[in-house]
């Protein structure tokens, strides 16, 4: 398995599970950068393909968020 898709999938899991419940901020791309051994750029599109299927919403020097 791809290393985003691995992130991805986690993520998804947590929110459709509901471990990451609405407005809830997921770790920060540093934290996941960490936990998954991966590059920020791993990172960022995993998270880019959660936005756009509306799992998530990112802010910009904030976070992201569970929608």
């Amino acid at each position: 398995m791809k290393k985003f898709k691995k992130i991805y999938t986690d993520i998804k899991n947590q929110v459709q599970a509901q471990m990451i419940k609405t407005r809830d901020q997921i770790p920060t791309e540093s934290e996941l950068m960490e936990t998954y051994e991966v590059s920020r750029p791993t990172v960022s599109k995993a998270l880019k393909i959660l936005e756009e299927e509306g799992f998530l919403v990112r802010r910009p020097g904030l976070g992201s968020f569970e929608k």
